[in-house]
């Protein structure tokens, strides 16, 4: 199984070198694809330095900020090219904690296809929502499994 966690960044540098390690320290068949849209702070650099001693590490440049969405299209696509059998969006700014990709991989490992995203509540405790969320519930992570779909 090979899980792939796609992270679009733009001016990161401080958070990408402890990102990294802490989301391919939780399995060794994690990678992560970070698509960076040419970061001031040298972010894409940085990853491809990092990169070069970790090939479960990959690195998609752009030319510009050409925005989240976009890259985590152009993630997804990478991914699916690389062999995923589960790709996890997730922000760099650890909004989302990387602990909780292994319980998303659990849900869905029964599943053809998957669109889950985890929710933090206000209390603290965390919620599997599907559909509409409350605006009060900040997202975690979002996994989707593709079988036989091309994004």
């Amino acid at each position: 199984m090979k899980c792939i966690v796609v992270i679009g960044t733009y001016n990161e540098a401080e958070n990408i070198p402890s990102l990294l390690p802490d989301i391919l320290h939780l399995a060794p068949h994690y990678e992560v694809i970070v698509v960076d849209d040419n970061s001031p702070d040298g972010t894409g650099h940085l990853v491809s330095q990092i990169a070069v001693n970790n090939p479960r590490i990959h690195l998609v440049e752009r030319p510009a900020r050409l925005g989240y969405g976009s890259a985590y299209l152009e993630g997804f696509r990478t991914a699916l090219d690389l062999g995923a059998d589960y790709i996890i969006q997730m922000d760099a700014d650890y909004s989302r904690n990387p602990r909780d990709i292994p319980r998303l991989v659990e849900t869905a490992e029964e599943a053809d296809f998957t669109a889950t995203q985890a929710m933090e509540v206000p209390n603290g405790s965390n919620a599997w929502a599907s559909g509409r969320a409350s605006n009060r519930m900040t997202p975690l992570s979002t996994l989707v499994t593709v079988e036989g779909t091309r994004v």
